[in-house]
């Protein structure tokens, strides 16, 4: 799998889909449908914050809005999307044709 983005701005998008993965992967839906039976979990908030305890049912909201917004935002949704592209392609965000794998 790979992760492309853009170095001219902060553009980026989920690895590449496959039949064995995209964001709505059962398992993945299953991993999120079984914290829902907890009450709560523990997350890293980020810098400043640390690992903290969240209701379950606010982490997965969270993981379902995030989810959304990389199939929202996904430009190329396979490796032979972009590989069939990627010598004219532009940058969604600030047109730019500065991408990077990682």
């Amino acid at each position: 799998m790979a992760y492309l983005h853009c170095h001219s701005c902060d553009w980026s998008q989920d690895e590449f889909w496959s039949k064995d993965y995209t964001p709505l992967k059962s398992s993945i839906v299953s991993w999120l449908g079984d914290l829902l039976l907890e009450d709560t979990v523990s997350t890293d908030e980020g810098p400043g914050k640390g690992v903290v305890e969240i209701e379950s049912r606010m982490y997965v909201s969270r993981a379902l809005v995030r989810i959304g917004m990389e199939i929202r935002n996904m430009k190329w949704k396979t490796e032979e999307d972009w590989l069939r592209e990627r010598e004219t392609a532009v940058c969604p965000n600030c047109g730019a044709q500065d991408f990077d794998i990682d």
